[in-house]
C-alpha cells in the first residue's frame, strides 16, 4: 500500500513539476517586439496623385484556415491548426489570386502567418508577394505578436504563432513602421498576444505623403475596452499626420462591431463576443482642426472580409486639394 502511494505521490509531482516548467516558460518565453522601423521590398518609385481614383483593399485572410467548415476554437470552435498543409496551401493560392484579380493600388492584409505551428510553419508573406510582384508594388510587413507554445487545446495545440501585418503598394512606399499598441497586462495578454499597427509612406506628387495605416486590434480581452484604448492611439497618431498636412488611411480588422448594429444586415451570432461591441459614440468623432479631413459624408468603404472569406465590398477613394473655402481632402468615391 505504502508503495503504490508512493508512486502516486511521486507521478503528482512530475505533474506538477512539468505545469511549473511550461508556466516558467510562457512568462520567460513573452516578449512584446515594440516599434520598429520595417524594411521596405520590391517597387521603390511612383507617387500618388491628387483627383485620382484608388482601389484599396483590406482583408484578414484567418492565416489561410477559415473555409466555411472551419471554426476556431477561441471562438467557440473545435479546431487549432489548419485542416492541413494541402488545403492551407490551396486556400493561400486562391487568396492570392483573389488580390491580384483585384489590381489594387493598395493592399492591407492582415493574419499572415510566417513560422506558426498552426500554419504548419509556411510563410505565407510568398505567395502573396509571387501574386502582388516586386516589380508592380512596395511592400512591407510588421510582425504583430511572437507567442510561445500554447499547449492548448490539449489534443491539438495551438503551438507558437508569429503573424502580421502584410501591406502593399503600387504606387511606392518611401518608409514604413511598426508602432506598439496598448494590450492588457493581466494573464490574458498571454491569450490575446502582442499588437500593433503599421504606417506606410507614400509619396504624393506635389508634396505631401498619403499614410497607410494597416491594423489587427485585440479581440480575446475581458472586456473590449482595450480596443477602444488602441483606437485612441490610433487616432492620435492620425491627427498629427493630418496636421501636418497628409493624408490618412486606416485599413484592417478592428474587431468592432463598426456598423454599430451589425445584426440588422448579417446574420445574428450564437456567442455574444466581448470584443464584438460598438465604437463607444465618444470615438466616432472626426479628425478636428486639420487642413485634410475626412469627408463629411460617407466615408470610404474598402474591401474587407475576416476569416479567409472573400472580400465584401469595394469602393475607391479619391484625394484632393483643397478648395477655397472649403477643407475636405479625403473623398469616398462609389
Amino acid at each position: 500500500m505504502k508503495k503504490i502511494l508512493k508512486i502516486i505521490l511521486c507521478a503528482l509531482l512530475v505533474v506538477l513539476i512539468a505545469v511549473a516548467g511550461y508556466v516558467g516558460y510562457v512568462f520567460i518565453a513573452y516578449h512584446r517586439i515594440g516599434n520598429q522601423d520595417l524594411a521596405v521590398e520590391g517597387k521603390t518609385d511612383g507617387a500618388a496623385e491628387v483627383g485620382k481614383a484608388y482601389r484599396v483593399v483590406s482583408w484578414n485572410i484567418g492565416f489561410g484556415a477559415y473555409e466555411a467548415d472551419y471554426g476556431f476554437f477561441m471562438d467557440g470552435g473545435t479546431q487549432s491548426w489548419a485542416w492541413s498543409k494541402e488545403r492551407l496551401d490551396k486556400n493561400l493560392a486562391a487568396i492570392a489570386a483573389r488580390l491580384a484579380g483585384e489590381s489594387p493600388d493598395f493592399c492591407l492584409v492582415q493574419e499572415v502567418d510566417i513560422d506558426s505551428t498552426r500554419s504548419y510553419h509556411t510563410d505565407e508573406r510568398l505567395p502573396l508577394r509571387a501574386a502582388l510582384t516586386e516589380e508592380q508594388y512596395a511592400s512591407s510587413f510588421a510582425q504583430n505578436y511572437d507567442s510561445p507554445f500554447l499547449l492548448y487545446p490539449f489534443t491539438q495545440p495551438h503551438g507558437a504563432s508569429k503573424s502580421g501585418l502584410l501591406t502593399f503598394s503600387a504606387h511606392g512606399m518611401t518608409s514604413a513602421a511598426r508602432k506598439e499598441l496598448p494590450i492588457e497586462t493581466g494573464f490574458i495578454k498571454f491569450l490575446d498576444l502582442d499588437r500593433c499597427y503599421s504606417v506606410n509612406r507614400v509619396p504624393v506628387q506635389g508634396g505631401g505623403e498619403l499614410v497607410l495605416y494597416n491594423l489587427h486590434l485585440s479581440a480575446y480581452t475581458s472586456d473590449g475596452t482595450i480596443a477602444t484604448e488602441q483606437l485612441r492611439r490610433l487616432l492620435g497618431d492620425m491627427q498629427a499626420e493630418y496636421e501636418a498636412g497628409n493624408w490618412c488611411v486606416a485599413g484592417g480588422d478592428f474587431n468592432k462591431d463598426l456598423l454599430g448594429d451589425s445584426s440588422q444586415y448579417f446574420t445574428a451570432a450564437d456567442t455574444v463576443y466581448t470584443w464584438a461591441q460598438p465604437i463607444p459614440p465618444q470615438r466616432r468623432r472626426p479628425l478636428q482642426r486639420s487642413p485634410v479631413r475626412a469627408h463629411r459624408g460617407r466615408f470610404p468603404r474598402v474591401a474587407q472580409r475576416g476569416g479567409g472569406g472573400e472580400p465584401r465590398d469595394r469602393h475607391g477613394l479619391r484625394l484632393l486639394r483643397s478648395q477655397p473655402g472649403g477643407n475636405d481632402d479625403l473623398a469616398a468615391m462609389t
